[in-house]
């Protein structure tokens, strides 16, 4: 996993959104790794993960893609049985959070060669996901960091 600064805040944003959620949980994290020249992307992808991740659906993504698969997914509302708190949505501390978030992937696509999504099969996921799940990548001439996301109850 990512050790930098950067990886703070996705911390804290999941912390955020479940500070006063209704049965829901948060999982966001940063992932980074080498891959050998030549490995296509979802097995580079896999190896980083571990596994037993499943990976498919790979396709690139440019920057403004990335950033609506953010604040889609970030900003969700839930409903009266379980999600974020109306309060916690419309704070400043959140789009403070968002923006740093959105600006950080911009600058990691900025720096890499391609850059997309991609889907990790339930079995073996990080996470379990429910209500919405995303999962980024950015390749530059030897690395990929990971960005994956999901929300459950």
């Amino acid at each position: 996993m990512e050790t930098s600064m950067h990886t703070e805040l996705y911390f804290r944003m999941a912390r955020l959104l479940e500070s006063d959620c209704i049965n829901y949980s948060v999982f966001l994290r940063v992932y980074s790794g080498g891959a050998p020249p030549g490995l296509p992307t979802a097995q580079a992808i896999a190896a980083i993960l571990g596994a037993e991740c499943i990976v498919s659906d790979v396709c690139n993504l440019d920057a403004g893609q990335m950033e609506a698969v953010l604040r889609n997914n970030l900003a969700y509302a839930g409903n009266a049985g379980a999600g974020p708190g109306t309060a916690t949505l419309a704070s400043l501390q959140f789009r403070q959070l968002l923006d740093a978030i959105i600006e950080d992937c911009r600058a990691k696509h900025a720096r890499s060669r391609v850059a997309g999504s991609f889907t990790i099969a339930d079995d073996g996921h990080p996470a379990y996901p429910v209500f919405w799940d995303f999962n980024l990548f950015f390749c530059d001439a030897d690395s990929y960091t990971l960005v994956v996301g999901s929300s459950s109850d």
